[in-house]
């Protein structure tokens, strides 16, 4: 819940389960992990474009 200033008061709304807690925490979970895992792939290819390209200037460049 929110208090009238906008902050967080760290409990949940009236009514609210544990069930729905769970599956909210999982949702969220299962989100992350597919971000991640395609930013996995952009990373990979940004860091081979940088290799490529500092090894044309100099092949012994880390």
């Amino acid at each position: 819940m929110e208090a009238r200033d906008g902050s967080r008061t760290g409990q949940f709304r009236p009514g609210t389960s544990l069930a729905q807690v769970q599956a909210l925490w999982e949702f969220d979970n299962r989100i992350r992990l597919s971000t991640f895992a395609v930013l996995q792939h952009v990373e990979n290819y940004l860091r081979a474009l940088k290799g490529y390209s500092l090894g044309a200037v100099d092949p012994l460049t880390r």
